[in-house]
């Protein structure tokens, strides 16, 4: 093979890795950083559980929704990564039932999982729940209408100048509004948001959707706008039908199907809602009343409608709005957040917040220090508005740093991904790079503030990120990459850039790369198991090549080790004398060594290989490669 087809190859893959980063990197905001799976192995119909943590694991449990006593365990020395095979603990019957997953990282963060039912191929089920907000200032309701597509409308800017031609010549907000809102209009109008980044991302995928329905005959009760199909889905007892479609058609988040199905069971067994209410607006009336608080929380904590925290803080408020102690006296979550949001009423607001005990001992400390302001003077949902704006993102992660709201960890870890990022985009295609500057800026690319321009990006710039680079990998491979909620999902089911890169170099014919002609021995190349970027995923191993016979050795990842003709005893660093191997760098910068050997990075070499000869791997017949 030559070597201008091998480059081809590892930027492919390097590629993989990237998008795979991005996703992560959109996501980081809102999930915690573990993952888990459990496969079912076949050959012995027990379970293997797999899980990891960039922080470190302190402890993991698999809890079960019968009173079988949960799987648990406490882990020493804080490993990255866990295997443990041949589980009995676990068997078909309880995932058929929905098992918790729970993992507690060296920092003390904590990250959920809800594992049910094995595939085809004996692998569970596994979801990730994200964290939720805290519960609206108001008594909870009951949405017993199923929500609709969302509003394909146009919600012109003041910027905008018109009459609109791509519009119909529309000479006013409410004019073009009423245009957008025709079904014959919806395609036209839809584009021209796109065009001008007039809605967010999930709106227009959304939209263009609910085009294809309309196209397709229409939604239930053959509704085409937004209008009619909430006022048909308005009535309770279409909720069957308005549930299915929107979950089909993917036009509800996870949440809002939960909820909606909760609605449904609720309705199927046959429960009272408060006020005998018939319809999202009216049970929303009722509930909003104070004299209605109880009745409507006690229906909403029997049907399931409130996470556990939900619940403890829905208790410390009620009672102090029943007393007349919230804000400036609100009483809805809309109305508090107005009232808040003002300069003039901040202490107030903090006073009732820390009397609530709505506040952390962190959240005071930033209160008292920023007086209530976020980045730019920013105060409330502004500052999200505020910082997913790339021209306001290195102010944004200015404030964070000095107000203790990133970790050093964290800092570190987006320097080394933005790093990472840098290096994989040098030699990719240039309407690639093009693209992502576009996005976030050639200063964030090329800058010396590593990762400014990711750290508040969010779901939406990552979104537009991953199309970029997705579109440089093969056709047949860009639906193999699956983003749904916090979840992510690549060829052969990797769900880490480690676990794509290992799949797509074992299996190049199923990643695009073309049959024969990406070499899969481990021992054709250094570059196909270690590449400059890649984290680290240990394994400990012995009697490898170069390594003294019979001496436990901890090498970057298992390819590496197969490299090395090693038999591998564990994931994870070795252990010696009861402590942990710890490598000098979890990075990969491969360097020459002065032994002439290849070795992960420069600091391995210093150590081992008697110092750094160059960067980059060896170029003569025999640089292979070192241990870690």
């Amino acid at each position: 093979m030559s070597e201008s087809s091998k480059l081809s190859k590892l930027s492919k893959l390097s590629l993989i890795g990237l998008l795979v980063f991005v996703f992560f990197i959109a996501q980081a905001q809102t999930t915690g950083n573990a993952t888990l799976s459990l496969v079912k192995d076949k050959s012995s119909d027990l379970f293997v559980l797999t899980f990891g943590d960039p922080e470190g694991i302190q402890s993991f449990a698999l809890e079960f929704s019968t009173d079988k006593p949960p799987y648990s365990g406490d882990l020493g020395g804080c490993p990255k990564s866990r295997k443990i095979d041949n589980i009995g603990a676990v068997n078909d019957s309880d995932l058929a039932k929905t098992v918790k997953g729970r993992i507690v990282d060296c920092r003390g963060g904590e990250t959920e999982f809800e594992i049910s039912s094995t595939d085809a191929s004996g692998r569970a089920q596994v979801k990730k729940l994200s964290k939720e907000p805290p519960p609206p200032a108001t008594a909870p309701t009951p949405s017993v209408v199923a929500p609709t597509p969302a509003p394909t409308s146009v919600e012109p800017k003041k910027e905008l100048k018109y009459p609109i031609a791509e519009l119909g010549n529309c000479s006013s907000e409410e004019s073009c509004k009423k245009y957008c809102d025709g079904p014959a209009n919806m395609e036209r109008c839809v584009a021209f948001a796109e065009e001008h980044n007039l809605i967010p991302r999930e709106e227009i995928e959304r939209g263009k959707k609910f085009i294809e329905v309309v196209k397709s005959g229409g939604g239930p009760g053959g509704c085409k706008t937004e209008a009619t199909c909430e006022s048909y889905c308005n009535d309770i007892g279409k909720i069957d039908e308005c549930v299915k479609f929107a979950e089909d058609h993917g036009f509800l988040s996870e949440r809002e199907l939960s909820e909606a199905k909760k609605v449904k069971a609720a309705l199927d067994a046959g429960k009272k809602f408060p006020g005998d209410c018939r319809n999202k607006k009216a049970c929303e009336a009722y509930c909003q009343s104070p004299e209605h608080i109880d009745e409507c929380f006690a229906f909403a904590k029997e049907s399931g409608f409130m996470s556990e925290q939900e619940l403890q803080e829905a208790e410390k408020f009620i009672p102090l709005m029943k007393q007349g102690k919230t804000p400036g006296g609100c009483k809805t979550k809309e109305a508090c957040e107005a009232f808040c949001e003002d300069e003039n009423n901040f202490d107030t607001c903090v006073a009732f917040a820390e009397e609530a005990g709505l506040l952390s001992d962190q959240e005071k400390e930033i209160i008292k220090k920023t007086g209530g302001k976020g980045p730019g003077g920013c105060r409330g949902r502004a500052c999200q508005t505020f910082c997913q704006n790339p021209a306001n993102q290195e102010v944004c992660l200015a404030f964070a740093k000095d107000n203790g709201l990133i970790s050093e960890e964290d800092l570190k870890r987006a320097e080394e991904g933005m790093k990472f990022m840098r290096e994989s985009l040098e030699n990719a295609d240039p309407g690639v790079k093009e693209c992502v500057e576009k996005i976030i800026g050639a200063p964030g690319i090329s800058g010396q503030e590593p990762g400014k321009n990711l750290s508040f990006g969010g779901p939406e710039i990552g979104e537009k990120m991953r199309e970029c680079i997705e579109s440089m990998l093969p056709e047949e491979m860009r639906g193999q990459f699956k983003f749904e909620g916090s979840g992510f999902e690549g060829p052969g089911g990797c769900k880490s850039r480690e676990e794509c890169e290992a799949y797509c170099t074992s299996n190049p014919e199923a990643c695009g790369f073309g049959g024969g002609d990406f070499p899969t021995d481990p021992g054709t190349s250094f570059l196909e198991c270690v590449s400059k970027g890649m984290s680290a995923s240990y394994v400990c191993g012995i009697n490898g090549k170069g390594a003294p016979s019979g001496v436990e050795t901890t090498y970057f990842n298992e390819c590496h080790a197969k490299q090395q003709g090693t038999e591998i005893l564990h994931e994870g660093v070795c252990i010696r004398n009861g402590q942990p191997d710890k490598p000098c760098s979890d990075i990969a910068d491969p360097v020459c060594g002065n032994d002439n050997n290849t070795w992960v990075s420069a600091c391995h070499a210093e150590d081992q290989g008697g110092g750094v000869q160059y960067e980059g791997v060896c170029k003569g017949p025999g640089g292979g490669g070192g241990g870690d």
